[in-house]
């Protein structure tokens, strides 16, 4: 069944996202377990997205380009789904320029090339649909490098 949550993600999310998913070049499963014992690397936020309606959050944030590795985009991302665990969904797209993240339109419009190369992964979890999922570009640009990493149902409440 279509939720009317389910609708605007997939109408914001569809066109980058999309192609992520499509192309990914391996797909694998693992948990945020070990990742929530590291220390996350450093961030900026250049936007956020709040829906009280909905219980939803959507930050586009940038870390250094020496920090763009798996495990640290991963512990990042783990550590920024716990943080807003208390949301029913989540989405976080990570770039290595504040100027792009500050910039870029999930939708394409707008996107320059310099924008589009510096956006290197995405988070998210949906409580609705019980899972949390990230994915992230090795390769800036090449979609064909996409590794996509299943971790398994989102972040639990916090206690009250």
């Amino acid at each position: 069944m279509w939720t009317v949550g389910r609708i605007v993600t997939v109408l914001l999310f569809a066109p980058i996202a999309l192609p992520v998913y499509l192309h990914a070049a391996a797909s694998q499963s693992s948990s945020c377990d070990g990742h929530l014992r590291e220390e996350s690397p450093k961030f900026r936020l250049a936007r956020q997205i709040r829906n009280e309606s909905m219980q939803s959050v959507i930050l586009f944030v940038s870390i250094t380009p020496r920090d763009i590795t798996q495990d640290k985009l991963l512990t990042l991302s783990c550590s920024l789904g716990k943080t807003y665990a208390r949301n029913q969904s989540f989405v976080l797209w990570l770039f290595d320029s504040y100027k792009a993240a500050k910039r870029f339109n999930p939708q394409g419009e707008g996107n320059d090339s310099a924008t589009e190369l510096a956006f290197r992964s995405f988070y998210s979890f949906s409580r609705e649909e019980n899972e949390q999922s990230f994915s992230w570009l090795p390769d800036p640009g090449n979609y064909a490098s996409t590794v996509k990493i299943k971790l398994g149902p989102p972040p639990p409440l916090p206690s009250p």
